[in-house]
């Protein structure tokens, strides 16, 4: 599959030189006779020149072939194990099997990425049993107030959350302003066709006569903190009395326990509306609103809508100063931005040699966070099609520039896995550049 890209993909090798982006074969014992191998990762030609400097894995014995050039798989395999998080939303555990799978397959099989998913897959992580931690958001503090040694935490996926309905004889589309919006989940607004609603649909066919139906979420989640952010910035009355988190006292409606509960109640309730990421959403034939944003344009839950918004993020202090804990997407500037965007995270531990105690190889390492940096990057999107397809973004190109110092962060030993290559222009004879 590589040999096939490397030998038809004729802008390829021109559009990394463009770029300056490469990620070598680590160096060999013998940085001598070491043979300097170099993957490229290609993002948006437009936006890659954003980027000022990159990174590439550190030295090792035997460290990741390249990504996209021809292969050499005769080491043993390398298997990743990962784990996520009880309160991740449905549409995440198979997108990362997904990915999982698209990045073995881009590497001839040299590496493998298994995901288990439960109730508890926070303890395997803090227990060592896996590699890295998937969560949906970095407010599920028990993630890591766990783990017996530090650990690093990133922004590594984008997501729109969809306000979902289903309102039959209504074809839509939905418009619905976020004080609408927050005074259906407060229960001020009990039917459809409210005169607030009908004023914000005008010249569709009108809204039928129908109860509202609220449905919201029990458990603790970054879906439900998206949610009741936009609703308590919306609305000062929702700030004052109820709030925003992971889990709020929501005044009125049915409690459902997880995305997929929430859809399928949604889907059974005539007048049912809820809240779900865009594959949990989209996978229950469940319509979306579109929702008011602080430009006053009402915006449809796309992924590019969301990148949009996840790219105007990446100009805030806290993006920039990489504090990933209070770090948010949610009523991001912008005329197309859409307001109710969040994140997927992926938590590692900040020394992978110390944290194991030898028991991950450096390999295994270097294996890691390239299988990470390809995620955040977004590679994979240009195969993610049809159905195929995961309903996550690729972190836009400022972002991946703000999320680079935390992944620089990360270390076997004390040195850094990845290391900034920041002479992309140099003749070629250093290990580790072109």
């Amino acid at each position: 599959m590589t040999e096939e890209r490397a030998a038809n993909d004729p802008e390829f090798a021109a559009d990394a030189a463009r770029a300056g982006l490469v990620v070598p074969r680590p160096r060999r014992s013998d940085p001598w006779d070491a043979a300097v191998v170099v993957f490229a990762v290609v993002v948006l030609a437009a936006a890659v020149g954003m980027l000022t400097g990159w990174f590439s894995p550190a030295g090792s014995s035997s460290g990741p072939p390249v990504l996209f050039g021809p292969q050499d798989c005769t080491a043993t395999e390398v298997e990743l194990n990962g784990s996520l998080a009880a309160a991740a939303g449905a549409p995440l555990p198979t997108s990362l099997q997904r990915l999982g799978t698209e990045f073995s397959d881009a590497n001839a099989g040299c590496v493998e990425v298994g995901l288990s998913v439960g109730t508890d897959e926070i303890a395997p992580f803090a227990e060592k049993q896996a590699e890295f931690l998937a969560l949906d958001g970095p407010t599920i503090g028990a993630a890591t107030s766990g783990a017996p040694n530090a650990t690093t935490t990133f922004p590594m996926l984008t997501e729109p959350v969809s306000v979902v309905y289903h309102l039959s004889g209504y074809a839509g589309p939905l418009n619905l302003s976020g004080a609408d919006v927050a005074a259906i989940f407060n229960g001020s607004l009990t039917e459809w066709n409210a005169p607030s609603l009908v004023a914000e649909n005008p010249g569709l066919a009108g809204l039928p006569p129908t109860a509202i139906s609220v449905v919201y979420r029990s458990d603790a989640n970054s879906i439900t903190t998206a949610f009741t952010e936009y609703l308590a910035a919306a609305s000062p009355q929702w700030a004052l009395a109820i709030g925003a988190g992971p889990t709020v006292g929501f005044p009125v409606g049915t409690a459902a326990n997880s995305s997929a509960d929430l859809v399928a109640d949604v889907s059974e309730a005539a007048g049912g509306v809820g809240y779900a990421e865009l594959g949990g959403g989209l996978a229950a034939g469940l319509a979306s609103a579109r929702v008011e944003n602080p430009s006053g344009t009402f915006v449809a839950p796309t992924l590019a809508n969301a990148t949009l918004a996840a790219s105007a993020a990446s100009n805030t202090s806290t993006a920039q100063a990489g504090d990933w804990a209070s770090f948010t997407a949610v009523d991001a500037a912008g005329e197309d931005s859409y307001p109710i965007t969040t994140f997927s995270f992926a938590v590692v531990y900040s020394d992978l040699g110390t944290a194991y105690g030898g028991a991950v190889s450096l390999d295994t390492a270097h294996w890691l966070m390239t299988f990470l940096f390809w995620v955040v990057v977004g590679d994979w999107t240009s195969t993610s099609t049809g159905s195929s397809a995961v309903p996550f973004a690729a972190l836009p190109v400022g972002l991946v520039a703000d999320v680079e110092p935390t992944l620089l962060k990360v270390a076997y030993h004390g040195e850094s896995v990845l290391v900034p290559n920041d002479e992309g222009g140099e003749s070629g004879n250093e290990t580790g550049e072109f």
